[in-house]
């Protein structure tokens, strides 16, 4: 074994034993981290939606379905009737104070959207399905476009003691939101309003290419300056308005084309999400009541206008919020920006990674992200969580750059390359996953660590076909001597979407390697679509104290590997293929359960 896989091997094994200690500054947060952080965070939210009322309240409940909180909870329902409650004779009128009214109206609506589950567009049910809250979102509809102004912005209603202005970049992005909250229930939404707010933002840049909290005035943080929060919201606000006039020529925001005149972005059909959690066949959804449907016009300057905010956002990028009082606000509409542009890294910067690894180590012991001066904990906590569960990804299905659920091959140094870890680049030109897979049991002039970053690189990248052609390889590196082989192996099976291979992952839930059983169990996540999990921990050191000792840790293993076995294959029995009922494998597995207390 060479010196760098050693030095690397040593590195992931010491990760497993300290996982629950936060990171050094430099340090990107992994998996493990992320979803302790928001587990913490959430217990938090729990406790503080009953003391919170207004729009505060409705954030809440969106963050904690965000985290997969039933939306038939006790709390999220409390919630949801307190949004209904607003809405009388088909009027809806929040009852708090001027200033925050609209951004009011804008959670009131992503609540009331996405308190329902959507059949699957596979579903035959979701040809003849109809939101159950359309009306009452049409009804916070008419109430947001009752204040969109003539510039196509809108601002604090009438009697804010700041005195009118020609739009507010922020109040106008809630505005957005609530808008397109109702457009996923099937309200319909004029097109011109898009595209009026797209010539808002075009209109109000800053020279610099950002954008100022009141544009034209001295009016916020910033006093008119471009300040990082509102470029980011105003890029997130303009993608928004993209999605409803043009979803199938979504703008590549890094690619400098950009800045040339509406239609020369590359189109990006395959990948274009519309509505909730699934692809939608643009040129179907374009041919639906065509002669009826009003159509919207993409400004021409809108590439300016992107490019612009891009090159200025880049070399302010940082993971701390600048704009005091507001502490976490920004890490949400960061998300939101980046989720909306398909947006990877910022520049050079892992924007997810760093900001992720900032607010581990800035979560307060409650698991809260404290108070500031104009909001309380409750809706920093809320800011923190949507950022942290990508929730805008959720919503437009945006691919995440490497392992979303569980860290995966790259665990220890989650979305970094593996040069990142201290070795070098490999400089052989990317393989074929057909090759890679090959060589993963004898890497020859490869190490096996270049290997699997090739094999994650050509997977996301899309070759997934190669993996189903070499199931029967996958299967065969499960049992593999090298725990790297093995946990490479189950990692591809997990992307494969087979279902039938699911049996395997349970298998591997056994391996001696804890490295193993862990991508085990997120492979399991991933192919059964729950990013979360079944409410088991990531990892079996979740909740340790720092100061544990080997027995406990070892007793923490035994606990959270029983915890596995039942859930998951208590998960695995109701949704295994017909024709694998009733076999050997589903014996010895109802006997497993059964030693494991199920």
């Amino acid at each position: 074994m060479d010196i760098r896989r050693a030095s690397l091997r040593a590195f992931l094994l010491g990760t497993l034993i300290v996982s629950w200690m936060r990171p050094g500054p430099a340090a990107a947060a992994d998996q493990a981290q992320v979803q302790q952080a928001i587990t913490k965070g959430t217990n938090l939210l729990r406790s503080e939606i009953d003391k919170s009322g207004g729009g505060q309240k409705s954030l809440i409940a969106v963050a904690l379905i965000k985290a997969k909180e039933p939306p038939a909870s006790p709390a999220i329902r409390a919630a949801v009737d307190a949004v209904l409650a607003k809405i009388q004779d088909g009027a809806y009128e929040p009852p708090s104070a001027v200033h925050i009214q609209l951004y009011e109206a804008g959670v009131d609506a992503m609540l009331l959207a996405d308190a329902v589950k959507i059949p699957d567009q596979s579903d035959p049910a979701y040809l003849e399905f109809v939101h159950p809250y359309k009306e009452q979102l049409a009804a916070i509809t008419r109430y947001i476009l009752s204040y969109q102004l003539s510039s196509g912005a809108w601002d604090y209603p009438p009697g804010h003691p700041r005195g009118p202005s020609a739009g507010d970049t922020s109040v106008t992005q809630y505005a957005m939101l609530g808008l397109w909250a109702a457009a996923r229930a099937g309200v319909e939404i004029d097109p011109t309003v898009w595209e009026r707010t797209i010539e808002w933002h075009i209109g109000r840049q800053n020279r610099d290419g950002g954008f100022a909290y009141v544009p034209g005035t001295d009016h916020g943080f910033g006093a008119g300056r471009s300040t990082l929060n509102m470029t980011i919201n105003a890029v997130g606000s303009t993608y928004i308005a993209l999605m409803h006039l043009n979803p199938g020529n979504l703008p590549d925001i890094t690619d400098p084309k950009i800045a040339q005149p509406a239609g020369a972005a590359k189109k990006d059909d395959e990948n274009v999400r519309f509505g909730v959690l699934e692809k939608v066949d643009v040129a179907e959804v374009d041919d639906t009541d065509s002669d009826e449907r009003p159509q919207g016009k993409i400004p021409p300057a809108t590439g300016q206008l992107l490019a612009a905010a891009y090159n200025w956002i880049v070399p302010r990028f940082r993971p701390e919020n600048d704009a005091p009082g507001y502490d976490a606000y920004y890490y949400y509409s960061l998300e939101r920006m980046a989720a909306l542009a398909r947006m990877p890294k910022i520049g050079e910067a892992d924007w997810f990674n760093v900001c992720a690894d900032y607010l581990i180590q800035t979560q307060e012991d409650d698991g809260g992200w404290g108070s500031s001066a104009h909001v309380g904990v409750g809706v920093n906590t809320a800011f923190a969580v949507l950022f942290l569960t990508r929730s805008t990804a959720q919503v437009v299905g945006t691919p995440v750059p490497a392992d979303p659920i569980g860290g995966g091959l790259q665990k220890g140094g989650r979305g970094l390359s593996f040069d990142g870890l201290g070795g070098e680049k490999p400089k052989q030109p990317l393989a074929e996953l057909d090759d890679l897979l090959d060589k993963l049991s004898a890497a020859g002039d490869f190490t096996i660590e270049e290997v699997q970053e090739q094999i994650v690189k050509q997977v996301q990248i899309g070759d997934k076909e190669a993996l189903i052609e070499r199931k029967d390889l996958l299967v065969e590196y499960v049992q593999h001597p090298d725990a790297e082989v093995r946990r490479t192996a189950v990692w591809a099976l997990g992307r494969t979407n087979d279902l039938s291979l699911a049996k395997h992952l349970i298998t591997a839930l056994d391996d001696q390697d804890l490295g193993v059983i862990i991508e085990a169990r997120n492979a399991l996540c991933w192919l059964s679509r729950k990013p979360t999990g079944l409410g088991e921990a990531a990892d079996p050191f979740e909740d340790l104290p720092e100061d544990a000792t080997a027995e406990q840790r070892s007793s923490a293993i035994a606990a959270w590997h029983a915890e596995l076995i039942r859930k998951w294959g208590e998960w695995y029995l109701e949704h295994r293929p017909y024709k694998d009922r009733g076999d050997e494998f589903e014996a010895n597995l109802l006997r497993k359960i059964a030693e494991a207390g199920g």
